[in-house]
């Protein structure tokens, strides 16, 4: 990727982290040093083995039966990962929803609704027809699942088992896909599917704080299926040392590789589709409240982008401020477009044309799809098998 700077030259009005966050990271990565870093890595570590305790202890009584563990009156699938932070759930839960529609069943995807507003028990984002909630309501990836997959349900609730089945009685599924579903176990998975991102797979090897695992990299065991996402990223040496590694830690778990890849460049004033050379050597701000929003530069950089980064938290609200912001930091910069993602499009929509807004510069949306590059047949057989075994095709 070609990137002009690293960061905005003059901060957005929710900038991407707060200034002691950077220092944060160096510390949680090793490379910051002296007594005060070393302090802190000593402290994040105490907290790290909280973590790990409280965690532990939660899954080890859902599994002796001391706290409830519910059976979903149909198949579900879990598709999640070990870390915090953007590797895919959302792309990947979108080609296995495809995979089952092709087969002739109707899924629906469970989601906690990360950024949504209120806390129902249940919320219907999307009722396989139409689109009843917005970002604010329903959270971006929600809504934006909702909008890639029409013919789709989309509920969101804390408490997965009671969307399993308002999922069931109200719009008559027969399969559950569990976004970011690999830590629930309040719900009986019939199918694990785990994301490692191919360059960082276990970050640090600590469990949060002191790293971003949310569950020891020996948590796969229970993964039927591993997806290593990005493997081009990865240093060839260390990504066959992990495939080797993952014999030991997922034994029972079948292997797969994919990419996300550009599919489309569009206005989202307009909904004009722009070939994805308009993007070669052009500068353009890239706008993002993601997870990892250094995956979505890297590909605009392919596009032969020049690249100038304006990060947001993940999840983060957007407003016609910040989108002032970006116009402003374009005009800086010289960058003849902001380029933003789906998910971003999905809470970016509502302001684009506002009077408040005063941003000359298109506002273009990059859209991606899954790519597999090994292991799709095996992967796509093997859920069949697992929602077959529960509920045969109809």
């Amino acid at each position: 990727m070609r990137a002009e700077e690293a960061t905005p030259t003059a901060p957005l009005p929710v900038p991407v982290s707060s200034a002691a966050a950077p220092y944060l990271l160096r510390v949680a990565g090793g490379e910051a040093t002296g007594p005060l870093a070393g302090g802190i890595r000593t402290g994040l570590r105490v907290l790290s083995w909280l973590y790990l305790g409280a965690t532990t202890t939660s899954a080890l009584a859902h599994r002796a039966g001391l706290l409830r563990r519910e059976r979903a009156p149909c198949p579900v699938i879990g598709i999640g990962n070990v870390t915090v932070g953007g590797t895919g759930k959302s792309t990947v839960t979108a080609a296995i929803a495809r995979w089952l529609r092709d087969a002739g069943y109707q899924p629906a995807i469970l989601s906690r609704g990360y950024g949504a507003r209120g806390t129902p028990a249940v919320r219907v984002v999307s009722d396989g027809q139409r689109l009843l909630l917005g970002p604010e309501e329903g959270g971006d990836e929600p809504v934006m699942l909702a909008r890639h997959l029409a013919d789709t349900p989309v509920l969101i609730g804390r408490r997965r088992p009671v969307t399993a089945r308002a999922a069931v009685e109200q719009f008559g599924a027969d399969v559950c896909l569990l976004d970011d579903g690999f830590q629930v176990w309040n719900l009986e998975k019939d199918l694990d599917i785990v994301l490692l991102d191919s360059a960082r797979p276990f970050d640090n090897g600590f469990v949060l704080p002191r790293g971003m695992l949310r569950e020891p990299a020996t948590s796969l065991r229970r993964a039927h299926a591993v997806v290593l996402m990005e493997p081009d990223r990865a240093d060839p040496e260390a990504l066959a040392a992990l495939r080797q590694r993952l014999d030991t830690l997922a034994p029972a778990a079948m292997l797969a590789e994919a990419h996300r890849v550009p599919s489309r460049l569009w206005d989202l004033a307009t909904g004009d589709e722009l070939p994805l050379e308009s993007l070669q050597g052009v500068g353009v701000v890239a706008l993002s409240a993601i997870g990892n929003p250094e995956g979505f530069e890297a590909l605009l950089g392919s596009l032969g982008a020049r690249v100038h980064p304006a990060r947001l938290r993940d999840h983060h609200p957007y407003s016609p401020a910040v989108l002032r912001s970006a116009g402003e930091l374009a005009a800086r910069v010289g960058a003849a477009a902001i380029v933003t993602t789906d998910k971003d499009a999905v809470k970016l929509g509502q302001y684009q044309g506002s009077a408040a807004v005063t941003t000359p510069l298109p506002l273009w949306v990059l859209s991606i799809r899954l790519q597999f590059t090994a292991g799709e047949d095996s992967l796509r057989e093997r859920v069949l098998a697992a929602v077959a075994a529960r509920m045969p095709p109809r």
